[in-house]
């Protein structure tokens, strides 16, 4: 065997354990529901990097109870400075003078007939045995709820271009599919690479290779407003996306830096008002925020164009004195189909750039006809920074309750939505208490229409004895919980106590709140922005701020029967995503009884059968919903 002149995976492991930097696992992990968000989380909870290790997991099961006879690593290689350089080779102060090095003295490749590593190789037949095809890999499930299956994160690959036999070898994440099949995006990956630098000719080369027909992309499917002949509340333009403008207030102070994503930072400041406009893609998706690269805004020269086209971004902010800001926003208000507000307040680990983001992803798939607006408090914009946020949500409630007498005084809105997120939640509480307190007790009935909290991060007797004196200044009460948000379990360690926004045995229940338990809405790894990140929980939204309805009324909604007068509500979200429900719901907000009539028109109408099966869902879903329709809307929360 020719001699090494580096670290296998063993020694390199040996290396780690012996520096403190592993940890094995010998406990039984599920890979599909465990293993990824166990070590996620040393990195989105606030350990710093220092403290941050590779995990050795020894006994690997899966969500079937299979076991397997191989332990899985996870975090080995660049968890931490240290682990990255321990792997390379070098002390971590010349991490980039080894990179430098090894990218000025290229070393040629050498054939190798005797190599330093152990070679399985099952072939034919063989491979359709049980555990003898990828399948008996024990592959991770990255991202559970999101991630339709395992996926290899790096899997090394040869290719073989089809027009000019030119092979390649390249690293992909790759699907596991069966147990003989792995999906990858080869040629699409390059494909979007060559678009982002807006490269016309790799992209013909890239079509050609495909050869598959042009994908679906949101617009493809004739909307409501095809139909009427009027234009959707955010019409997309001929550079491929929408502009949507959001009235915002925030105690943030201004960075210095012009550029929109940086132009508000960290630090407290005054009340500060103004305007942003953030663009969404054609080919956006429902409930997904389609963020761009930092790659990308580092390694390319992108074509702002471009970007618009293929991400959420948010493109401008206009800040105004307190009288500019109310007049544009009253005239707005004047102009809008439906003189509605909605107010939204993020939660922690929130930028400015993000809160406005998202506020504009939830106006455009609400088809919000209304005015979107945000409150951004000074988030640090940080996992690590959690206790910052506490103290800034803290001395921000008072200023979002200043800047809710404005709007409630003065933007001539006839109905103003309130929805917080997160930590976000008791900024929204304290504005509430100090709002109401300035009026008198006949003066604060009804003066909201819809107020949701949504996972608050909240302590769950405060919130309780805190809803309770906020019930009646709202037309209906709602709270999002959820037994599968892991932030809110961490918050509740670091607490001592339960968090308003955690479902199970602990779950909210009050006279004048509606309490919805979505613990079965797949969100991200942390399971905690499921009420804007899945359609069937933004076509609830949508029908609470559109009708108001209770729970009864609203689609997959069911409960427990256990005799206590106090009901929690159970939503299936699966019953309710989907594009087809929001163009329902957005057909029937438009045309009410006649929705049906003008659906099946449509159907007539077309010729192509891809589009007729789309509208036929449409249809099929508006039979489902025209019995709740049919029922009186809004109400006070039961």
């Amino acid at each position: 065997m020719e001699h090494r002149t580096y670290s296998d995976l063993h020694a390199h492991i040996a290396a780690l354990e012996k520096n403190g930097l592993l940890l094995r696992v010998k406990r039984p992990i599920n890979k599909d529901t465990e293993m990824h968000a166990l070590v996620r989380w040393q990195f989105r909870g606030g350990i710093p990097e220092s403290e941050r290790k590779g995990f050795l997991f020894e006994n690997v099961t899966d969500s079937t109870g299979r076991r397997y006879d191989m332990p899985v690593a996870v975090g080995i290689l660049a968890s931490n400075r240290e682990i990255y350089s321990i792997g390379i080779g070098c002390k971590v102060e010349d991490i980039k003078k080894s990179w430098d090095r090894a990218e000025q003295q290229q070393i040629e490749p050498v054939l190798v007939h005797n190599p330093a590593c152990q070679e399985i190789v099952v072939e034919g037949d063989a491979l359709n045995e049980p555990g003898n095809g990828v399948d008996g890999l024990p592959i991770p499930i990255s991202t559970p709820g999101f991630d339709a299956g395992p996926y290899l994160t790096a899997t090394c690959v040869i290719t073989r271009d089809p027009d000019t036999a030119i092979q390649n070898i390249g690293t992909y994440r790759a699907h596991l599919k069966a147990p003989t099949r792995l999906g990858m995006m080869t040629l699409a990956k390059l494909r979007a690479l060559y678009l982002t630098t807006n490269n016309s000719d790799g992209i013909a080369r890239m079509d050609a290779q495909l050869k598959l027909p042009a994908a679906p992309v949101r617009g493809s499917l004739p909307r409501p407003i095809d139909i009427a002949g009027k234009e959707r509340r955010y019409k997309q333009n001929d550079q491929g996306f929408a502009t949507v403008r959001v009235y915002y207030g925030t105690n943030r102070a201004p960075s210095g830096d012009a550029k929109p994503a940086q132009f508000y930072g960290q630090a407290r400041a005054d009340l500060q008002y103004g305007y942003l406009e953030v663009t969404i893609p054609r080919t956006h998706q429902e409930a997904q925020l389609e963020t761009q690269p930092r790659w990308v805004e580092y390694t390319f020269a992108a074509d702002q164009a471009a970007m618009r086209a293929q991400y959420v971004l948010l493109d401008k902010v206009m800040p105004l004195d307190k009288s500019e800001f109310v007049r544009a926003l009253h005239q707005q208000v004047g102009e809008s189909r439906f003189k509605d507000i909605f107010i939204f307040v993020h939660g922690f680990n929130n930028t400015f750039e993000d809160a406005a983001r998202r506020t504009a992803q939830m106006a455009y798939d609400l088809d919000f006809d209304g005015t979107p607006m945000l409150y951004s408090w000074p988030s640090q914009g940080s996992a690590t920074a959690y206790a910052v946020d506490e103290a800034a949500v803290g001395i921000s409630g008072r200023r979002l309750a200043d800047f809710l007498e404005t709007v409630v005084a003065q933007s001539g809105a006839q109905r103003i939505h309130l929805i917080a997120h997160s930590m976000g939640n008791r900024a929204l509480i304290e504005a509430l208490q100090t709002y109401l307190a300035k009026r008198a007790p006949e003066n604060r009935q009804h003066i909201f229409g819809q107020i949701v909290f949504t996972a608050p991060d909240v302590d769950r007797d405060y919130f309780s004895d805190a809803i309770q004196s906020l019930a009646q200044a709202a037309e209906r009460v709602t709270l999002y919980a959820s037994d599968n948000d892991y932030a809110l379990r961490s918050s509740q360690f670091l607490h001592g106590a339960p968090r308003a926004g955690t479902a199970g045995d602990v779950i909210v229940k009050l006279t004048g709140l509606d309490s919805i338990d979505m613990s079965s809405v797949p969100a991200d790894a942390l399971g905690h922005s499921y009420f804007a990140a899945n359609s069937g929980a933004i076509y609830d939204i949508f029908r609470l701020l559109w009708r108001g309805d209770p729970p009864p009324q609203r689609c997959g909604m069911t409960h427990p029967k256990t005799g206590n007068t106090l009901t929690v509500w159970w939503f299936n979200a699966d019953a309710c995503k989907g594009d087809d429900m929001l163009t329902a719901g957005v057909m029937l907000k438009r045309f009410g009884d006649l929705a049906k009539q003008q659906v099946q028109a449509k159907i007539a109408a077309l010729t192509d059968p891809n589009q007729q099966q789309e509208w036929k869902l449409v249809l099929t879903r508006l039979d489902g919903l025209l019995p709740s329709i049919a029922q009186p809307n809004g109400g006070a929360s039961k």
